[in-house]
């Protein structure tokens, strides 16, 4: 995985903090937030903006959210198992070669757009995740690491013609992705339920 994609502990510098923020900068950390108008309303926002927060080494923390929110864009989107392709690549990284895992959707949903065409690199336990639907993830991972991803692919070919012909291996469901200087990762997935309504 990624070394951006580790968690890593955020040392605070009391000399370098004021200790203090204004609600009005603080608020800037919600300002693409959908129910932003609501929240300003119910705290009041006009008449608290200009008074001062005073929490250790909270203009530092405001900081370090405020970098992940401005290079670190997350969104959702909805894809059926029949139009995703699962794959190993392999990129050279300052001579050392560095093998990942990627998505290649080809059709997807936006709230309610349908799109063509994006990959992402799996992180964290995206690729277990969707695996285990075919409950082949020891098996697929042992492909992976002995260079067999040629074979682990094809497994997962096969449940896609299924799912292009049945809707019992059709799933659809929900990746959750975060875009990080022009790429995406595939961060989590999750089985969502399609209800037919008459």
């Amino acid at each position: 995985m990624e070394d951006k994609f580790i968690q890593k502990t955020l040392v605070f510098d009391a000399e370098n903090s004021t200790g203090k923020i204004k609600v009005e900068k603080l608020c800037e950390l919600i300002s693409d937030h959908p129910y932003r108008s609501e929240i300003y309303k119910v705290f009041d926002f006009e008449n608290v903006k200009d008074e001062i927060i005073s929490i250790d080494n909270i203009d530092t923390l405001f900081n370090r959210v405020a970098y992940f929110n401005k290079n670190y864009k997350r969104h959702n989107i909805l894809a059926q198992s029949k139009d995703v392709n699962v794959f190993q690549s392999e990129k050279a990284i300052e001579g050392k070669n560095e093998k990942s895992i990627n998505f290649h959707f080809d059709e997807y949903v936006v709230i309610d757009e349908l799109k063509k065409g994006m990959s992402a690199i799996a992180i964290y336990d995206s690729k277990n995740t969707f695996l285990d639907e075919y409950v082949m993830t020891k098996y697929a991972n042992n492909l992976f690491k002995i260079g067999l991803a040629d074979l682990a692919r094809q497994n997962v070919e096969y449940f896609k013609e299924l799912a292009n012909s049945s809707d019992n291996y059709n799933k659809h469901r929900s990746y959750r992705l975060v875009e990080n200087e022009g790429l995406n990762y595939l961060r989590g997935i999750t089985l969502i339920n399609i209800l037919n309504t008459v």
